[in-house]
């Protein structure tokens, strides 16, 4: 489980870095694109409502 100490610690030292092949990227982007996008979405339209 990812806790703000863990973050903390890869931040600090470094470690569990994770590498990706270059031929996994276009297919690995696409989900954290749509992620990214209905956070954005959502934001917006809280902040719309506000």
């Amino acid at each position: 489980m990812n806790t703000l100490e863990r973050t903390l610690q890869c931040l600090r030292e470094g470690t569990n870095e994770i590498f990706v092949d270059p031929a996994v990227i276009p297919n690995a982007v696409r989900p954290l694109q749509r992620m990214l996008d209905f956070t954005r979405a959502a934001r917006m339209k809280q902040a719309g409502n506000a």
